[in-house]
């Protein structure tokens, strides 16, 4: 085999999802045999795979990942944000910290990359009332008669309302709807095409209705007509055979094959529907037909009552000549 040609092929193989997931489940299948059992929990993946509901989940995954990642790049900016704020005002961050969490972590030293990690973990996983000790703080001066720092209070108050709007409220409503109108749109596709073929020929693009006002039935022509298993063998036969062998017709399908167009294809053709139309056009000849006949008839039928009179006058003018005749006979 050369070198091309084994490329070509693992190309072609590896780029088949399919085969890919088949080589996942082998490779996870050996695992479980021969190291863990744990990894046969992967295999349930596949169950998931085989429902359709899970294939939508992964579409919509896949088709809206940018604005998603997008989404929540953004999140991790105004997060980083929010976090840089509080370590620039210490008293703000109450005891949202590492240090007020593990005082004896990191040696008793913070940073403002660490403070950071520590509110995009938190920030993800609850909302945050960052204030809140404090508040406790200046409850407890309030109660000992001390006047509080009402400044921080409501810097505090903004903090928390500011955070609460932007990431809980906007951006999760944001991933929320990307999602939910990924899955309108998809809904709405797959519909399209299950209407469209329940009501449309693959073939030739023409609609049931079409077949149905000429009196055709519209699954029969899809299953005989043009059934379109027919056309993809007719094509796999061609390329089969052997190009000179083809007949004129063959010649002319394949070349248009090979320039990948469809205009081989009967498109907006069906030679039921040009049969019925055809006979449709030909009534009212028929009927023009019928009409000249009739009046043919009828002065046929005018000239022989004439004929039939004339003949009367003949008959009464032969009795006569008769009588006339007979009477001289007798005179004489």
């Amino acid at each position: 085999v050369r070198p091309l040609e084994f490329n070509y092929a693992a190309w072609i193989v590896l780029s088949d999802m399919i085969t890919i997931k088949y080589i996942f489940l082998m490779v996870t299948a050996s695992l479980t045999l021969f190291y863990k059992s744990y990894f046969s929990c992967l295999h349930l993946l596949n169950v998931a795979q085989r429902v359709p509901t899970m294939l939508y989940v992964g579409q919509v995954l896949r088709k809206n990942i940018t604005q998603m990642v997008t989404t929540l790049l953004l999140v991790f900016i105004l997060i980083y944000v929010f976090s840089v704020f509080a370590y620039a005002v210490p008293i703000m961050r109450g005891d949202q910290s590492i240090l007020d969490k593990q005082p004896n972590a990191l040696g008793g030293k913070s940073s403002l990359l660490l403070n950071a990690f520590f509110y995009w973990d938190l920030g993800f996983r609850e909302a945050p009332v960052f204030e809140q000790t404090f508040l406790a703080e200046q409850n407890t001066q309030l109660a000992d008669g001390a006047e509080p720092d009402y400044g921080y209070v409501v810097l505090g108050f903004l903090f928390d309302i500011f955070y609460h709007i932007f990431v809980v409220l906007i951006f999760s409503a944001v991933v929320s709807g990307i999602i939910i109108d990924a899955f309108a749109e998809l809904r709405l596709k797959n519909n399209q095409i299950k209407d469209e073929n329940a009501n449309t020929c693959f073939i030739c693009d023409i609609d049931r209705e079409d077949f149905e006002q000429v009196g055709l039935n519209f699954k029969q022509h899809i299953k005989e007509d043009h059934n379109m298993w027919d056309y993809v063998f007719f094509r796999f036969y061609l390329e089969g055979k052997d190009p000179i062998e083809y007949t004129g017709l063959e010649t002319y399908c394949a070349q248009l094959i090979k320039d990948q167009t469809i205009h081989w294809l009967p498109i907006k053709k069906a030679i039921v529907i040009e049969g019925r139309n055809k006979e449709k056009k030909d009534v009212p000849g028929v009927f023009r037909r019928l009409n000249i006949l009739e009046k043919q008839n009828i002065e046929a039928a005018q000239e022989v009552s004439e004929l039939k009179q004339d003949l009367a006058h003949v008959r009464k003018a032969t009795d006569d000549i008769r009588t006339m005749l007979a009477q001289l006979v007798a005179d004489k």
